[in-house]
């Protein structure tokens, strides 16, 4: 599932890949390019009326997408806001309904579905998402 996500979203990812940390787990691929359609069709009303959006980091945390951005309007932390919260409904590894779950001695929070988190328990979560 390759993205260029510069190509297709230049407003959102201006500096691709020079200053932005993006880690999207394969799950969330179509969480994250739904929300990125919609900053991009933000940026370009508000081009050249405020500063420009841009994207800074991308990422996992405690189990939810992080998505962090500069200059963003109120309206576009409004998608970025609900694109992380519905990120704790959806597994990280398949794209199908997940939720917030602990796995391993650590407590490495990630969200799965059934499925892979029974696979977590076994091969970690780590290769149960990345393959890796």
């Amino acid at each position: 599932m390759e993205t260029n996500w510069s190509e297709q979203f230049p407003n959102v990812f201006p500096e691709w890949p020079v200053r932005i940390s993006f880690n999207v787990s394969p799950g969330w691929h179509d969480l994250v390019y739904t929300l990125c359609a919609k900053l991009e069709q933000h940026a370009r009303r508000l081009h050249g009326h405020a500063p420009a959006f841009k994207v800074v980091q991308v990422k996992q945390k405690l189990g939810g997408l992080r998505f962090y951005g500069m200059y963003q309007s109120s309206a576009m932390q409004k998608l970025i806001d609900e694109a992380e919260k519905r990120s704790f409904t959806i597994c990280e590894a398949c794209g199908k309904p997940g939720k917030l779950r602990v796995v391993g001695k650590h407590g490495y929070r990630t969200t799965l579905c059934a499925e892979h988190f029974e696979q977590a328990k076994i091969d970690g979560p780590r290769k149960t998402i990345w393959g890796e």
